[in-house]
């Protein structure tokens, strides 16, 4: 199985939003299977129901400094 943990925005585990622009996003993988690769991602940022940001997929292994 695959999972994602310690996501981060800006280097803070848990942060509190102030700006809405420039962020970097990042998170760690965990499998219990080995040679496992991310091959894309999708950000998406809700304020409740409404929809604040959505990258779509994005082919990408990058895990840290994703912006």
């Amino acid at each position: 199985m695959l999972s994602l943990y310690d996501f981060s925005i800006d280097y803070v585990k848990a942060p509190t939003l102030i700006r809405t622009s420039g962020l970097r996003f990042g998170w760690k993988l965990s499998s219990d299977h080995t040679d496992v690769l991310q091959r894309s991602y999708r950000i998406v940022i809700a304020e409740g129901r409404k929809i604040v940001c959505d990258t779509g997929v994005v082919l990408s292994s990058a895990v840290c400094d994703v912006t």
